[in-house]
Formats: C-alpha cells, structure tokens, sequence
C-alpha cells in the first residue's frame, strides 16, 4: 500500500506567540496527530489536548474531533493554524462599550475558545478575531444580548483565571472585550469608588519615564482610574489592573510609602510597562494594596483560604476532585519530613512565615515548603486552613449526630460514627479519610514526636467539628473525643462507612508512604505540575529589575522563604526564617546510617533517625562545633546584609539623581 507523503503544517503551542512547522501524514487521525506534534516539538505528552482550527478575522475557527483525519479537515495548511487546547468549547464573542448612555455591540462572531486554560493566553486569539490588536481591552461576561443590543447582567472576568473557573455559561453567555480607551470617557462622579484618594504617580512606558504628577485616584470595579481633579468629565488614564501585579517599596527614613503596578505580560505592545504610585502614610499605601490586589494579575480565583471545600475541589486548577491540593501538599509534606519532629502540629510556627505561605497559596503561586527552615509551617498552614473553613469538615448539621454519639455505649461508637461518615458530602468524605490517614500514622511514632491520639485530637478537633451556636466546654470534650476515637479508630470507622455506601469506595484516596525520609535542600517535591497556576513567564517581570521603583537585590541565602528577588505578598522581604525544630530531619543534608546492608541501592532515601552507636561512629560536629559554626553564619549574614544595604542606598542616589 501507497503511503501517502507528509504535509507541512502549521501548529501553535499553549502559550506560544509563533506556530512551527510540523510533518504530519495526511491519513492520521486528530488522536494520533497529536502524538506526532509532541514528538516532533519534543513537549512531552499533549494527550489531554485536543486540536483546533484557530480561529482568524476571517474565519470562525473548528474543534476537532479526536476520530477526524487531518485529510477531512477543512483549512489551508499555508494559511491555517492548528492549535492545541486543554477544553475547548464554542462561544459567542464581541466588541463592547457604553457610549452616551446607549449599549455598542459590534462585530458577534461565534468561535472556539480554550476554557480550561488562563483567560490571559485567549487575548492573542480574541486579538485576531476582532481586529483589536492595537487597542487594549478587558474582558467582561454578559448573560444575553436582546435583538436591540441591550447587554444585560454582565461582569468583569479575570484574566489570570479559566473560564471554566469563572462560572460561565458558554452556551447561552457572551464574552465581550471592552476597549480600555472607552472608560476614559467616564466622569469621575459617576464612579461608584471601592477606594479614592491622592497619590503621587510616576510610569514608564518603553524607556520613557513620566514626571512625578499628583493625581486622584479612583478604585472601581476592575480598574484604577485617575484624574486631574475631582469631578473632571474624563479620566487622565485607566488602569486594568488584572494585567498587573501588585507590590511594595517602603522607605522609612525618607517616609516614602509607594505600591508598585508592574505589567505581568504584554499582550499589547505600547503598554505601560510600570506604575509607581507614592502614598502619605504607611497606612494608606497599606489600604490601597489591601484593596487592589484581590483585582490584580497575583490573585484571580486562586484563593484557598476561607473558601468553600467544594468550590476548591470543582476548580480545573485544583489537582483532584475530592481533596484540596493544600491539604495533600501540607500532609505529604510533613509526612515526609517530620513524621518524627517532637511536638509536630502542637509547637507553633513563625507567624509572619505562615502569612507568608497562606499569601502564596492565596495568590496561586509555586510553593516550597523545603524553603521555610521550620517543619512546623506545613502543620500550621493545614490547621489553619481547616480552622478558615466556612463551614467545618464535619459539618454544622452533623454536630447533633456527633453529640448524641457519647450517650451510648463506648463499643458502639466506632460503628455510629461510621454511620455519620457514610453521609458525608463526598468532598468532606476524602479529605477526612485522607487526613485521619495521616494522623494515624503520626500517633505510631508517638515514641518520637510525643504526639498520640490525645494530643492529636487536642490540636484537630476545634478544627474539624463546632456547634453552630457556639463553643462550650462541653463541645470541646465531645469533639475532642470523638476525634480521638476516630484517630485510633480510623481504619474500621472507614470501612464500615465504605460497607454502608459503597459510591464512597469509588472516590481515589492518595496514599502516602511507609517511612519518613531525611529533608535535604533539594527537596522540591511541590514544584510538580500539580496546581494550574499562572505561568512565571507571565509573572517574570514583576520581579525584574527597572529603572523606576525596584532596586537590585542581592540574591538571599539560599533556603530562606523569599529565595527570588520579590515576595508575592509585594513587601519585599519574606519573614526571616525561624529557628529550625524538630529532630524530624538533620541540619543540612542527610545523615549517612552506617547500619544499612551493602547491597542497599546508593540512591535509595535514607532514614533521618539514627541511633547512639551511629553517633559514636560518624563525624558528628559537637555542640562547640556547632556553635561556632552558628557565629561564623550570623557573621556572614551580617556582612550580606550590610552589602545591600549599602548597594540599596547608591542605587536610590542614583534613582534622585537630576538627569
């Protein structure tokens, strides 16, 4: 049989500005074609993907079914692009804006859109297909559009979020792109403003930076707008704020307090690439930040915290179905790490270090936790996510269920609490055999930690179960009880409860390892791709060095939470690092067991836990040792500090200097 010859075609990766060129045999499926492309492009696996015609000005775009051959498409390889997307779906977009008080819908078209990937990397498809690509524009949401054009229900969507996690309806909703440029035209008292007041403003655009201007400031809606003077008929200029992210520079000793706006991406060239906006005081740069970065491109529907278990776990950015992404990460994570630490999830940790985290996972971004120094931040940032929970994991209208338990008999209580467990949400379900999991595995090594099934529940159970009107000390005695009962109990109460409703099998538990293993610097497990977050190419310029508002740091010791040069919390410095504690892990790298069998495979993780006699055999540094090695540190550390300290003083000279 004839193989028929290869064709060139066009095809353009998530994220990339420019196709490649691929050879594809014209009698593959879409199925296999993709196989082809990742291949060829050496991307690795694209087989969640699926192609698409990309849409133009002049043509609408096609997805394309998995069965259908590359020969049955119908498109011009010169001319056409392929795409590949996470979750394409068809939806109506458009042009829109208010002028003179009446509604303008230009240019409907019906088209495919990427909804399972950021709103952000569908502007460069939005640009082609309306003709917008030198005019700026933000994306809302409308409910319906009458025969008349009457726009009805419609608000502002995120661009640093999916669609899908946006809550739209792409069957009978609409995206419109409303050109930045027409909100100029909106006088200031027609603003409804979340915040308003004078700040001095400064930008930079290509190398060009403006003068320093007193203007009036107006936060409303998705933007920052900002006049000349109160009740001008126009804005001096408009801010998107979802295409910038959010920081600080404070300067105490010559009391200058400004936040900077740093753009995250440019999907348009000529745009204003960084705001430095000075406030009076302290507080009110404190006030703005506060209300500007929940609209800002390092927030978006990323936040974890104080959040419905449900809606986390219906999130396309969420790593599972059933189990918040932030409960797996903190218990693999002490699980792997501290299983032996004494006092793990009783002793505190630096509270201005779990800001700092609780703020990254707020913000979507990448977190570390082998960066904190303190194995206790993990236990602490996944008590206080349960303590935040709206409604507890063992919900409200199961606490009477719960109550009436300690009226019965001790051998019965394992099998009514299963009972309660078998009608649990299945979200709620997960998470709590995921965790109690866990907590039986840290009350094994109680003989280490100190921490057995009533300290456990001492520490989890205020966090798990409350009364709706209200703590008591008698609450706290039942849920402390019967949280420990589950502790000890949690294999049978699990089972039972799987045995009563068996749907409840069908739901994928994670399962975590055997032994705890020694931490090491290189301990990067929460890199893994297994939260959708925005990517760092789009939030890369925020950190980069400029002209206006940023110094040049001195890159930290490496393990201290703000190892890259700007903390996503814009304050310029994470929290120092707390003192380390624990004996879960050794101080730096892991300690060789001299004990382990010759054939033991070199690569093979080693336990963290050594005994006397190893001690006696080892190199082991003395507690002298150690001490003078601790001043030897801290005097280095000085000196560093000192270094950008002083680097820190000429660079602002060099910023006052009169050009």
């Amino acid at each position: 049989q004839t193989r028929m010859p290869v064709i060139d075609v066009r095809v353009r990766l998530p994220g990339a500005k420019d196709p490649e060129i691929v050879a594809i045999e014209p009698d593959l499926i879409a199925k296999n074609a993709i196989g082809v492309i990742a291949e060829q492009l050496g991307v690795g696996n694209l087989a969640h993907s699926q192609l698409v015609v990309a849409p133009t000005e002049k043509k609408n775009g096609t997805i394309v079914s998995p069965s259908t051959k590359i020969t049955e498409l119908q498109f011009n390889p010169m001319e056409d692009v392929l795409e590949l997307w996470k979750m394409p779906k068809t939806v109506s977009v458009c042009i829109y804006f208010k002028e003179g008080g009446r509604d303008n819908v230009r240019e409907r078209k019906e088209i495919p859109l990427d909804t399972g990937s950021l709103l952000l990397q569908m502007i460069p498809t939005l640009q082609r297909v309306l003709d917008l690509s030198s005019q700026q524009f933000s994306v809302q949401y409308a409910e319906s559009i009458d025969p008349d054009g009457r726009v009805e229900k419609t608000r502002w969507l995120h661009c640093s979020t999916p669609l899908e996690d946006q809550n739209v309806d792409t069957s009978k909703g609409h995206i419109l792109c409303h050109p930045v440029s027409k909100l100029t035209k909106v006088p200031e008292q027609t603003l409804r403003p979340i915040v308003k007041g004078w700040m001095w403003k400064r930008s930079m655009k290509g190398d060009r930076i403006s003068s320093k201007q007193r203007r009036l400031f107006v936060l409303s809606d998705a933007f920052l707008f900002y006049f000349k003077k109160e009740k001008d008929s126009s804005a001096a200029g408009v801010i998107p704020l979802d295409y910038y992210v959010v920081t600080r520079k404070i300067q105490p000793k010559k009391k200058k307090y400004a936040l900077l706006l740093t753009l995250s991406n440019e999907p348009w060239s000529g745009m204003t690439s960084k705001y430095k906006l000075q406030a009076e005081t302290q507080d009110a740069m404190e006030h703005w930040v506060e209300h500007i970065k929940p609209k800002c491109m390092n927030a978006g529907n990323q936040r974890v915290f104080g959040i419905d278990i449900k809606e986390i776990t219906s999130r396309n950015s969420n790593q599972s179905r059933y189990i918040p992404a932030i409960v797996k990460e903190c218990i693999t994570f002490v699980h792997d790490y501290a299983l032996q630490s004494v006092g793990i999830f009783r002793l505190s940790a630096c509270s201005s270090t779990v800001e700092y985290y609780k703020d990254q996972f707020d913000t979507g971004q990448s977190v570390n936790f082998a960066d904190a120094l303190d194995n206790n931040v993990p236990a602490a940032l996944l008590k206080c996510y349960l303590r935040e929970l709206p409604e507890p994991l063992f919900t409200f209208g199961l606490f009477n269920r719960f109550e009436d338990i300690f009226s019965h008999p001790k051998e019965e209580r394992v099998r009514l609490i299963a009972e309660i467990f078998a009608d649990f949400p299945q979200e709620n379900y997960a998470t709590s055999k995921f965790l109690f999991q866990f907590l039986g595995k840290v009350a094994a090594h109680e003989e280490e930690n100190k921490m057995g099934p009533a300290n456990l529940a001492t520490v989890f159970g205020p966090n798990l179960l409350s009364s709706p009107e209200g703590n008591s000390v008698r609450a706290f005695g039942i849920v402390n009880g019967l949280t420990e009962t589950i502790v000890v109990s949690h294999n049978e109460i699990f089972r039972l409860a799987e045995e009563k409703n068996p749907a409840l099998k069908e739901i994928p538990i994670p399962t975590l390892g055997d032994a705890s293993r020694p931490r090491t610097q290189s301990a990067s497990w929460s890199t893994a791709p297994s939260r959708s977050r925005p990517s760092m190419s789009l939030l890369n310029r925020a950190t980069t060095d400029t002209k206006i508002g940023a110094e040049r740091r001195v890159s930290p010791r490496r393990g201290h939470p703000n190892s890259s040069n700007t903390s996503p919390n814009g304050r310029g410095k994470a929290p120092p690092p707390p003192m380390r504690r624990g004996r879960g892990r050794p101080p730096s790298a892991a300690v060789p067991n001299f004990n382990k069998p010759a054939n033991e495979s070199p690569n093979r993780a080693v336990s963290a836990r050594i005994d006397t006699s190893d001690l006696k055999q080892s190199n082991e540094p003395t507690l002298e040792e150690l001490a003078g090695q601790l001043r030897v540190e801290r005097e280095e550390r000085r000196k560093l500090e000192q270094r950008v300290a002083d680097l820190m003083q000429r660079i602002t000279l060099l910023e006052n200097k009169p050009s």
